[in-house]
């Protein structure tokens, strides 16, 4: 599930903002993304599990993913997971298995590309 403190305020701070762009703007609520790239993309992750079934779709690129123990939660959600291969700061290894477990919990739109970068 979400990582503790910091990052769940941010993430609600987050939330919030798109909430009132959704009441102040003309946005197509079904085409609503999330998009991050490494702290953020953990930040996409944890919007994710705090807001099942709100987001059309997930491009998380090198970050750290929720815990797999909320792959049925995330199941649903279309995503591209990217990670480097090289990355020595953050390894691919977490990104790897949490796919492979929102894969298990029946989603068929999660798909993972592996690329040589670190």
């Amino acid at each position: 599930m979400p990582a503790p403190g910091v990052a769940i305020r941010w993430c609600s701070c987050c939330l919030a903002l798109v909430d009132d762009l959704r009441a102040s703007q003309p946005i197509d609520t079904q085409r609503i993304c999330v998009v991050g790239f490494s702290m953020r993309a953990s930040a996409a992750g944890n919007a994710l599990t705090l807001r099942p079934g709100f987001f059309a779709g997930a491009v998380p690129i090198a970050g750290v993913p929720p815990e797999r123990t909320a792959a049925a939660v995330l199941a649903n959600t279309p995503m591209l997971v990217m990670h480097g291969s090289a990355d020595t700061e953050n390894p691919i290894g977490p990104d790897l298995a949490t796919y492979r477990a929102i894969a298990s919990a029946g989603s068929t739109h999660i798909r993972a590309r592996r690329r040589p970068w670190g």
